[in-house]
């Protein structure tokens, strides 16, 4: 009796503890610190990092971007480059805050636009637009209880076959 219980219990707490793995809702944004020349116009705006060939596209309803357009700022936002779906180009920050290190950026071409190819694939022509993502319905719970039904009908087998010798 203490076996058939120790084979239904394991595989329960297993499937448990396997549930309690699963990532928070919303922890696909992280955290980032860009420094560099901010370009572009009202809705926009856009980073070259420096340093790098990095371009981030900004976006913010919290901050005046239009006053530090061409001063060398660092911005300070959430990167959401990481959720799912999006392509690993997509470099996109939403500010929170913005630190101007100096009025002027390190070049003067760096001061105005730079010139990007715009990551996102236009849309054929006569075709919807659509801006919605997919709804994040995916889970493990199915495979772990999956992995657990086969644990139990492995520990139910060996019990019948040990019973048998």
């Amino acid at each position: 009796m203490k076996k058939l219980f120790l084979l239904i219990v394991v595989p329960v707490l297993l499937v448990t503890l396997g549930v309690g793995q699963n990532p928070a809702p919303g922890s696909n944004t992280s955290q980032a610190s860009v420094k560099g020349c901010l370009g572009g116009s009202d809705g926009n705006y856009t980073v070259a990092e420096d340093g790098t060939t990095q371009i981030f596209k900004i976006t913010s309803s919290a901050v005046d971007l239009k006053a530090h357009v061409g001063n060398d700022v660092e911005v300070i936002g959430q990167e959401a480059n990481a959720a799912a779906g999006s392509a690993s180009s997509d470099n996109t920050v939403a500010v929170t805050a913005v630190n101007m290190i100096s009025e002027h950026c390190a070049t003067a071409a760096a001061a105005s636009t730079p010139a990007v190819a715009d990551p996102t694939p236009t849309a054929a022509a006569g075709a919807p637009e659509s801006t919605e993502s997919l709804p994040e319905t995916a889970s493990s719970l199915p495979l772990l209880w999956l992995l657990g039904l086969g644990l139990l009908s492995m520990g139910l087998l060996s019990r019948r076959l040990w019973a048998n010798q």
